[in-house]
């Protein structure tokens, strides 16, 4: 789906400028744009971003790399100024990490390559509920809060991160006459199951691989980290894999450290949440998309394999 179908609807897509596409689907594999673009991590809370984001400052250090450049809510706002004026050059910058697109856009010289890890929604839903509850801090509150209560507040994280509009435009492009450059971020909040969350929907899932050089999974991290070893050309693999960072006791495993009890009270959440109409609407659109993601991620392990028998 193009985004002219979406404009029919007068729908803001996105559109994210001056990225690569998927490198394993791609058939320009033109490595050395990889090796030397500019890496963009999209994290999303609860699905390894922690664990990413070390490993990304791990490997910078080793390799003469500047640490990760970590881009957030108000701090995506003054980078992007610092870019658009030249108080933050291009050459100063190896990598950026956090939860906001758009970032490339404002990059001129160098490549930019954005890549992400996923995970199944529901899984990091009922990680996102306890890990708050374990009194780590969160973007929402949790307090006094049902776990159906918080996931109706979560929504589906990926899609509103992709379907978010973050534009900079000059004050006289508003109608100020001067050069003063001015930055905002705007969320569309979706009608569940309305025409127009379902036709962006459908355009991000057609796009997801031209958007991400990489896309990795939770449940294959280290396989993800190979992935993205063999792109870069960073040693994301020989440098983190195994290693696991802010996971706690909130994720359902077999392990002494975590009580029957706990695990009980994961596999009942999960319950709650797939037996309630509202939160299954309210998180379909980040299940179509992982699904996509399982497929990319699918394609891309095959074309990994094949270039490595070579």
């Amino acid at each position: 789906m193009s985004g002219s179908d979406l404009k029919t609807f007068n729908i803001p897509f996105p559109v994210y400028n001056h990225t690569l596409p998927n490198f394993f689907i791609n058939p320009d594999k033109n490595l050395s744009r990889y090796k030397h673009s500019i890496l963009a991590f999209s994290h999303t809370p609860k699905s390894g971003g922690t664990t990413m984001k070390r490993c990304m400052k791990t490997v910078s250090e080793l390799s003469g790399k500047r640490s990760p450049l970590i881009v957030n809510g108000p701090s995506c706002i003054s980078t992007r100024l610092a870019l658009l004026t030249g108080k933050l050059r291009e050459e100063m910058i190896d990598s950026f990490a956090g939860s906001l697109l758009g970032i490339c856009d404002h990059l001129k010289r160098k490549n930019c390559a954005y890549f992400t890890i996923m995970r199944d929604p529901y899984d990091r839903l009922i990680s996102h509920y306890f890990f708050c509850k374990a009194g780590k801090q969160t973007f929402l509150s949790c307090e006094n809060k049902t776990i159906v209560e918080f996931a109706r507040r979560v929504g589906s994280t990926v899609f509103t991160q992709l379907s978010a509009q973050f534009k900079c435009l000059r004050e006289r492009e508003i109608g100020i006459q001067n050069e003063t450059w001015r930055c905002y971020k705007k969320d569309f909040a979706y009608e569940p199951q309305s025409s127009e969350r379902d036709l962006m929907l459908a355009y991000l899932v057609e796009n997801l691989e031209s958007l991400f050089a990489v896309i990795g999974l939770t449940e294959e991290f280290d396989f993800s980290l190979k992935l993205l070893q063999r792109t870069f050309g960073w040693s994301f693999f020989d440098k983190c894999k195994g290693e696991k960072f802010n996971v706690g006791s909130y994720f359902m495993n077999n392990s002494d450290s975590v009580s029957h009890s706990e695990n009980w009270q994961k596999l009942k959440a999960r319950e709650i949440i797939l037996d309630n109409e509202e939160i299954r609407d309210a998180l379909y659109p980040d299940v179509v998309l992982y699904q996509r993601a399982k497929e990319i991620f699918q394609k891309e392990k095959e074309a990994f394999l094949k270039m490595n028998s070579l």
